[in-house]
């Protein structure tokens, strides 16, 4: 019996707040990192997260690959 692969993304970026992806957000705009529909993604994150169970395992690894290449491009966690 194959049993589903356990994927902690969702569960990983679920804990973020609001907050930090609205910075991220703000931070990729103000020095033009990502392109719009990205932006809007992390905006989008924030806006609606903790609703409806949060993101789903799709969202959580494209919010994951997003908030990792912020960190390796800049992004301090200082600027919240």
């Amino acid at each position: 019996m194959r049993y589903p692969k356990v994927d902690n993304y969702k569960d990983e970026m679920d804990t973020i707040k609001p907050d930090t992806w609205f910075a991220i957000a703000k931070w990729a705009k103000e020095n033009n990192k990502f392109g719009s529909a990205e932006r809007k993604f992390l905006y989008d994150i924030g806006k609606y997260s903790g609703i409806h169970g949060g993101l789903s395992i799709k969202q959580a690894k494209w919010a994951r690959s997003l908030f990792e290449q912020a960190i390796s491009e800049g992004f301090e966690f200082e600027q919240i």
